[in-house]
């Protein structure tokens, strides 16, 4: 849990087979989206249903799940080995439990502006939309960190800070992720910044493509860029709402974009 936005990450159960088809993980799932959510006084809940089936993702929205992108073959086919349910990397959804979100100000890159207010809609959540700058800062150093996660090949770039060097920052970052053998990044870029657009643009020259977003993040909200070195396989992605799907187009249709441009 984060202390400072009050946003805390429900991971996944495990269930005893003898204790299946009980609704015990609904019921457990329940708990955390609420009762926890109250005792700690949480302002947002994470979570990320898997694609690989649709269960998950029907007892989330079932206790109110506002999803939000697309985290394209974030999971490792290996992760799934022992219950044979995937023969190639899973995606997930992302997408979260709003309770008591504070508005806020954030500035729209113009190339997603349709996308992310169509995903701010369905997030039913106030925000102000404005300016954005198209240029870098002229002086300051960018600031981030990045988490690799090994077993998983993926590694998470966070964003805190958009200098006048994000474009070899990016760079850098990247060329040591290769070094350990990642497969996805993933950017986390603020949407508080004035700076997003240049940055947005930065990363898609870089080949990377709309995620979703980050509700709560950067003490406002974050845009999820993403790029992947596999192929991804559409068709093994299983989405039940309608929102899901048109999110997937969205992902998807952006990252066809980016490939016919590199």
């Amino acid at each position: 849990m984060d202390p400072i936005t009050r946003l805390y990450e429900n991971a996944a159960g495990v269930i005893l087979p003898g204790f299946r088809g009980q609704g015990t993980f609904f019921n457990l799932l329940k708990h955390n989206v609420f009762e926890y959510a109250k005792r700690f006084d949480l302002r947002e809940v994470l979570g990320e249903p898997v694609c690989n089936h649709i269960q998950l993702q029907k007892m989330c929205l079932q206790l109110g799940y506002r999803e939000t992108g697309l985290e394209v073959d974030l999971m490792p086919a290996a992760a799934y080995t022992k219950e044979q349910s995937a023969h190639g990397r899973v995606s997930v959804l992302l997408g979260y439990f709003l309770h008591n979100p504070l508005p806020r100000t954030v500035f729209l890159p113009p190339v997603y502006r349709d996308e992310l207010e169509y995903l701010y809609a369905g997030m039913g959540v106030e925000r102000t939309f404005a300016g954005t700058k198209e240029d870098l800062p002229a002086r300051g150093d960018s600031q981030g960190k990045m988490d690799v996660f090994t077993s998983a090949q993926v590694a998470r770039m966070s964003i805190h800070r958009i200098g006048s060097d994000f474009d070899s920052f990016i760079s850098q970052l990247e060329n040591e992720a290769c070094e350990g053998g990642v497969e996805i990044f993933q950017v986390w870029l603020p949407l508080t910044s004035p700076f997003a657009t240049a940055a947005t643009e930065i990363l898609r020259i870089h080949g990377y493509f709309i995620g979703g977003l980050l509700p709560g993040r950067f003490g406002g909200d974050g845009l999820l860029m993403q790029k992947v070195k596999c192929e991804t396989d559409w068709g093994s992605i299983a989405l039940y709402s309608e929102h899901a799907k048109r999110i997937a187009d969205i992902v998807k249709n952006d990252q066809k974009k980016i490939k016919c441009n590199p």
